[in-house]
């Protein structure tokens, strides 16, 4: 599942970027499985603001990173510094989460 993180920008412009996002890979492979998180970070360097994007994601059942680098080559069109985070696995939920969902308490 990739992760495309959004660091660095106000959430009014945040939002614009993860739009931005869906648009361009809305045709590429990845799509159904990929999510995009905004945080609320305030990124500077020494020059400044210094916004950027990163990409955490897992490599396929072969160790290929070729989603990795379907995703890395989706964002190129916006010429922004991003990071890329290869996570060793991830296990999907079972629940159907919202942003409202709370955990069980009884287990």
């Amino acid at each position: 599942m990739p992760n495309i993180e959004i660091h660095g920008f106000n959430k009014e412009v945040a939002e614009i970027w993860r739009e931005q996002i869906f648009k361009a890979s809305e045709r590429k492979d990845f799509f159904g499985d990929m999510v995009v998180t905004i945080f609320p970070t305030e990124v500077k360097d020494i020059n400044g603001d210094a916004p950027f994007l990163r990409l955490a994601s897992t490599t396929n059942e072969k160790g290929s990173h070729k989603t990795i680098d379907d995703v890395l080559e989706m964002l190129e069109v916006f010429e922004i510094d991003t990071e890329v985070q290869t996570l060793d696995r991830f296990i999907e939920g079972k629940g159907n989460f919202s942003r409202n969902s709370r955990p069980r308490t009884s287990y």
